[in-house]
């Protein structure tokens, strides 16, 4: 299985092409005028709050929700009006939807039966799915026997086997516990690289999306709000709302004036790009983790620094979560356990901007 797909690259842009879709359920508008094209081999991941449109467009794609308007092709063909079980379509749920009354090399072999596919070779592959997903040796047991990773694993295998041109994710990690969701997100990043599969995934998980995608698109109300790889998505988020919604974040209103100094309600500078935005009101915007924080003693207080007084730590195990007065506004940041030494509740502090730059959108009010 993995000889067969390794050679396929993210080149071409267009194996699954989305053109125009929309749809609509009585007044609610899931999906307005949706673009998109898909390379193949890639990872993509459709990501956004409940209501945002990302699992209707998983639906559109695999052929279970027709759309009221536009076209979809895959692999140059258009599948607009084609049923789901012509589309070659691999899918992976949340619940994993196994027979219990299958073993797993049952469960795996099933899409192969139904194709008719000789006995030989049908044992061959479910082989190779196995082995792809790490569940040699596991073939004559039951669902009931295995554990939810496991199960996830099966599902996964029973997806391939039958080596579709798309295999879509239906935020197939959310049933499982964090250990294991971070353990399989690193498995299906491995899996994808091994075999080059196009994979398109529906979450609402911003860790998820993350750590597994080539690029990420980020829904809104039915519409694609920011399309991008996760570096560029994480540390350029193109409005405010994807900005929040993909972290913790601090969000500063300030005014920007000629020659493009910020300042805040009391009158504090803030060395910031701002781009060309005009002069008005912007809401700057500070991802927790970038934020630092040094005793107000041990340095200077300059542009791009505040001070404030420290009125809430918080141990997280790996880190620690400050939360700072600087009226008028409370500063939130998340220090490494090195970074937060010697700070406690009621320490003075300079309130540091300066390392990764803090995101600056027109201040509208609106997310």
């Amino acid at each position: 299985m993995a000889a067969n797909r390794a050679a396929k690259s993210a080149g071409d842009l267009s194996f699954v092409r989305l053109e125009s879709i929309s749809k609509t359920y009585g007044d609610v508008v899931a999906l307005d005028d949706v673009s998109l094209d898909i390379a193949e081999g890639e990872f993509l991941t459709l990501l956004g709050p409940s209501g945002s449109g990302k699992t209707t467009c998983l639906r559109a794609i695999a052929g279970m929700s027709r759309p009221d308007a536009g076209r979809l092709s895959i692999a140059g063909r258009d599948v607009s009006a084609v049923p789901m079980n012509r589309r070659n379509i691999g899918m992976v749920f949340q619940n994993y939807s196994l027979f219990p009354h299958l073993s797993v090399a049952q469960n795996v072999g099933y899409p192969l039966r139904v194709r008719r596919i000789p006995a030989a070779e049908a044992e061959r592959r479910v082989g190779e799915a196995l082995e792809l997903v790490r569940l040699s040796g596991y073939g004559a047991r039951r669902p009931s026997e295995l554990s939810g990773g496991q199960q996830q694993r099966v599902a996964l295998a029973r997806a391939l086997v039958f080596e579709p041109d798309v295999l879509l994710l239906d935020e197939p990690l959310s049933a499982l516990d964090r250990v294991l969701r971070e353990e399989m997100q690193l498995e299906l990043r491995r899996i994808h690289r091994e075999i080059g599969t196009t994979m398109i995934c529906v979450t609402h998980d911003r860790s998820e999306a993350l750590t597994m995608s080539d690029r990420i698109v980020v829904m809104r109300a039915g519409r694609i709000v920011q399309d991008a790889p996760p570096e560029s998505i994480y540390l350029k988020s193109g409005s405010r709302f994807v900005a929040e919604f993909l972290g913790e974040v601090n969000v500063l209103p300030m005014t920007l004036g000629d020659g493009a100094l910020l300042r805040d309600a009391a009158g504090r500078p803030l060395a910031v790009e701002t781009g060309e935005l005009p002069a008005g009101p912007v809401d700057v915007v500070a991802r927790v983790e970038h934020v630092r924080l040094t005793a107000a003693g041990n340095g200077r207080s300059g542009e791009g620094e505040w001070r404030g007084i420290v009125t809430e730590a918080l141990f997280l195990g790996d880190a620690v979560r400050f939360v700072v007065d600087c009226a008028p506004h409370t500063i939130t940041a998340r220090l490494t356990l090195e970074q937060a030494r010697g700070i406690r509740p009621g320490d003075a502090v300079t309130v540091d901007f300066s390392g990764e730059p803090p995101m600056v959108f027109e201040g509208t009010g609106e997310r």
